[in-house]
């Protein structure tokens, strides 16, 4: 029955006799509860075996540029189909079906949708919105936004729906995760749906909670990079708001996230140097490759505070100028502790490059020299980072002297 229907063009006629069915097979709507009961999964595998036709239908027209679709063709086609039938051959023989256009399969799309949102059936609306999402079809999703897809993509993704129910709560970052791969999905689309909404506090809220949410294992493992890219989105949606508490909260995540990054890296050097001087027999000048894994490791797992950065990986592993970073970042350090930190870091390149220049026949000045520049070279570098806070973080009279 629900194939001719299609054949006929009878989108709507579908969706209401799949609803009767339905309504049928699940008398007392026991799908729509929340929760996972034994009643309930019975009755939402029982509404989807009949909600399985509609489906079988709406797809296709989903999808128009991959899987042809095919009904009755209009007009005095369509009534010299009718004779045809009249004539014992039926309305719905397929030699007589007509491709759909890319505007008929549109509209026929539209009917379709616009039928299931108004049947009142809520379970098949939610198997409506998560068709969209599995097919990929953003667009149809977010052009009818609602306060029950607002619901459902905060549910599917993983965020209690009664706690946000006026938009704010259940966002705060950590408040969240481990998130699979789809959960993710879900509320990325919901924040588009606030964008498209202009609610961009609230979108700018979702992103934060993508960005810290709690890390996990396989599917639901998220890297610093992916941190990093849903805070830069958090930060582009706060400067559309104005609200210039929550640009500068954000901008700061920003920052320490960029810093945990560069501290990753190095790590990772780190790593790759022990590895090399344990393969070549050398002795170790340094934490060994298991310790550099171990930190490497943690360092991965979730958003740092910039005080964990500085005291688990900066100060005890002798990254100076990542201190000088950390420093110039938290903003309230003593000028006399910042001045030791140059000291140390210009001591290390001077003595660096002194070890690393073997030839004991070079001229003493041309080392000298080299070991200047390159010292130059990290002032410079720092410098760039740090202004206008000199008077802070840079010192340069202090270096200069030095």
């Amino acid at each position: 029955m629900v194939g001719r229907l299609a054949f006929l063009r009878q989108y709507e006629g579908i969706v209401e006799l799949v609803v009767r069915c339905a309504s049928i097979a699940d008398p007392h709507s026991l799908a729509w509860r929340h929760g996972s009961s034994a009643d309930t999964a019975a009755a939402r595998a029982a509404r989807d075996r009949c909600y399985s036709h509609l489906l079988d239908v709406l797809k296709p027209l989903l999808r128009p540029g991959i899987e042809p679709v095919r009904a009755a063709p209009v007009g005095a086609a369509a009534a010299a189909a009718g004779d045809a039938g009249a004539g014992g051959a039926g309305a719905g023989a397929p030699e007589e079906a007509a491709l759909l256009t890319p505007t008929e399969a549109k509209a026929a799309k539209g009917k379709m949708m616009q039928a299931i949102l108004q049947s009142g059936d809520q379970y098949l609306i939610q198997v409506l919105y998560s068709t969209l999402v599995d097919v990929g079809a953003d667009a149809d999703l977010l052009a009818n936004p609602s306060q029950a897809l607002i619901t459902y993509l905060r549910t599917e993704g993983g965020m209690s729906a009664q706690a946000g129910a006026n938009g704010s709560g259940g966002l705060s970052g950590g408040d969240i995760g481990p998130l699979d791969s789809r959960q993710v999905r879900h509320l990325e689309l919901l924040a588009r749906l606030y964008i498209k909404k202009g609610k961009y506090s609230l979108a700018a809220n979702v992103y934060r909670s993508l960005a810290s949410r709690r890390n996990g294992t396989g599917d639901s493992a998220v890297n610093l990079q992916q941190r990093l890219d849903a805070f830069h989105n958090a930060l582009l949606q706060a400067r559309s708001v104005g609200d210039e508490q929550m640009t500068d909260t954000i901008r700061s995540s920003v920052r320490c996230i960029t810093l945990q990054i560069a501290m990753q890296t190095r790590l990772q050097q780190l790593l790759a140097r022990a590895k090399q001087q344990r393969q070549q027999g050398a002795a170790a000048a340094g934490p060994s490759p298991e310790q550099l894994q171990s930190l490497l490791k943690e360092i991965q797992i979730s958003c740092l505070d910039v005080s964990d950065l500085y005291n688990s990986y900066a100060q005890p592993l002798g990254m100076w100028d990542m201190c000088l970073e950390i420093c110039n970042f938290a903003g309230s350090v003593p000028s006399n502790y910042v001045l030791k930190l140059w000291d140390l870091l210009l001591k290390e390149i001077w003595e660096t490059d002194e070890i690393s220049a073997p030839d004991s026949t070079a001229d003493a000045s041309d080392d000298s020299d080299s070991r200047l520049e390159r010292c130059c070279a990290k002032v410079q570098a720092l410098g760039v980072n740090f202004y206008p806070n000199e008077s802070r973080s840079v010192a340069t009279f202090f270096a200069c002297v030095r």
